[in-house]
């Protein structure tokens, strides 16, 4: 039995809640949060889906103490999923995240307890995430490094940190000209990047659906690391072919791989630079290829010409 409690956040995709559903049957957590947003009345056959989702999460079959927050109206990703973990984290003081589509290994769930423990008491280590987009780069010889980037494709924290987050940006104005901002940047590209975004969203909070971009401001405001694995540990499986998002994440689809205990340590306790500086040229910047972009555009063309 597996003892870290775990929130499981899903709404209208009952073929990927499924698939990560079987893998946290054979985790078999004791303790298992499941909050689901509400259908969109507009959208038909939306309530469907839903209710097979919820059919779904109700196959739990092993000695588990489950836990259901049902929406009753829809709320979006924003109000959905952030208030499921301050849901979640009303309850318990460390615990494991998971959306429909991120289908762990099961080596992610011992790397993630195992961290909560060790940095439980670390106020400067806010996230622990299952992700590694280093396209098998090994940075440094332990099992795993300190990075700056929050991923949010299955990850871990504790309520000290998530009692530091908010949806609106704390400070923005002031922090954005402030050394303590600068400092996370080694190009000034990547410090536009990142106060264009950050900007973005706070002057137009209420059009945009974003909620982990204010994790990210979260974890920097406060001076806060992550902790990312040697190897990838979940697998997105929620990225389907002729979505907008799928020239530009296509590449970030990795195998979840296996990492095995015993753990070791990082010998510096700094952050790793050149895996940063990489995440931020081929997650954040990556554009696709020109023949990727091309074929997208030509069959958003046709889509619209019914051809």
């Amino acid at each position: 039995m597996f003892e870290t409690p775990i929130l499981f956040l899903v709404f209208n995709r009952p073929s990927a809640t499924r698939v990560v559903f079987n893998q946290l049957r054979e985790c078999r957590p004791m303790h298992l949060y499941i909050a689901a947003d509400a259908p969109r009345p507009e959208i038909a056959g939306e309530f469907k889906l839903c209710e097979e989702v919820k059919k779904i999460i109700s196959e739990v079959d092993w000695p588990c103490k489950v836990h259901h927050l049902f929406r009753e109206q829809h709320l979006g990703c924003k109000l959905a999923v952030s208030g499921g973990i301050n849901w979640f984290f009303e309850t318990v003081e460390a615990g494991i995240i998971l959306e429909d589509d991120c289908m762990p290994s099961l080596s992610f769930f011992t790397f993630c307890a195992t961290m909560l423990t060790k940095y439980s008491s670390y106020p400067n280590v806010f996230h622990i995430t299952g992700n590694n987009f280093q396209q098998g780069i090994p940075r440094g010889l332990s099992s795993y490094y300190f990075s700056k980037y929050a991923h949010i494709w299955g990850w871990a924290t504790w309520r000290r940190a998530w009692n530091q987050y908010h949806l609106q940006l704390t400070n923005w104005s002031q922090y954005s000209k402030s050394a303590d901002f600068k400092k996370w940047f080694t190009s000034k590209k990547e410090f536009s990047f990142w106060s264009k975004k950050f900007n973005t969203y706070h002057q137009n909070p209420d059009i945009n659906n974003y909620w982990s971009l204010q994790w990210q401001y979260a974890c920097w405001y406060h001076d806060a690391w992550t902790i990312t694995p040697q190897k990838n540990l979940v697998t997105n499986i929620g990225i389907g072919s002729g979505t907008n998002t799928t020239i530009y994440l296509k590449h970030l689809i990795i195998p979840a791989e296996p990492l095995l205990a015993p753990y070791t340590t990082p010998t510096e306790k700094t952050l790793n630079l050149e895996a940063d500086s990489y995440t931020f040229k081929h997650v954040f910047l990556y554009k696709g290829t020109i023949q990727s972009r091309i074929k997208y555009h030509i069959g958003r063309f046709r889509k619209k010409l019914n051809v």
